[in-house]
């Protein structure tokens, strides 16, 4: 019979308890292991089974990366003329002579530009951070700064691919004009 009042005291208790703002971090973890205790597990999970397979939007897909290799044997078994070589169907290729090679150089050589510049700032950005999260007194701001940086850290060494690959791209055109015996004035 002695249970049966002490019931609504710890009602009491439990409510004035989680309506008290949180004393400490340990408070935070007790209340959270007490929740997760109080709610059901979840019934239904979500996932993309049986919805229809969409495609990917064409802003996803990068200019500047290689065929697949798949594409590319394929290519090669059947006997044609990989994606990049092979002419658009409604266009004729516009003549190589002089402006394009000075075009198609200038351009390569821009975008590398670009993407050393933007290294050079993921560079200085990565600095920054690595100050913040050990200077910081903020603990969750001096967790952001570490996550940040963490990511800051994968785009960098992305950028680092995308340089080394323009760099390649600017050597293989002028491999290429080498093969063709085009004037070395026109690829400078």
């Amino acid at each position: 019979m002695s249970s049966l009042w002490q019931m609504p005291a710890v009602l009491i208790f439990l409510a004035s308890w989680l309506a008290s703002p949180p004393t400490g971090l340990a408070d935070v973890a007790n209340r959270e292991a007490f929740r997760r205790l109080a709610t059901q597990k979840s019934q239904a999970s979500l996932t993309n089974l049986g919805l229809p397979e969409e495609s990917v939007p064409p802003a996803a897909v990068s200019l500047n990366s290689a065929p697949a290799p798949a594409a590319a044997e394929t290519a090669a078994n059947s006997g044609a003329k990989p994606a990049d070589a092979a002419a658009p169907a409604g266009k004729p290729e516009p003549p190589r002579d002089e402006n394009w090679w000075r075009a198609k150089m200038t351009e390569l050589r821009t975008a590398e530009e670009k993407d050393r510049q933007a290294v050079d700032g993921l560079q200085t950005r990565i600095n920054r951070l690595q100050a913040d999260s050990v200077n910081l007194d903020d603990p969750l701001k001096q967790t952001r700064a570490r996550l940040d940086l963490v990511a800051t850290i994968d785009q960098l060494d992305k950028m680092k691919l995308q340089v080394e690959a323009d760099r390649r791209a600017i050597s293989d055109l002028q491999e290429q004009a080498r093969r063709q015996n085009v004037p070395a004035g026109w690829i400078r």
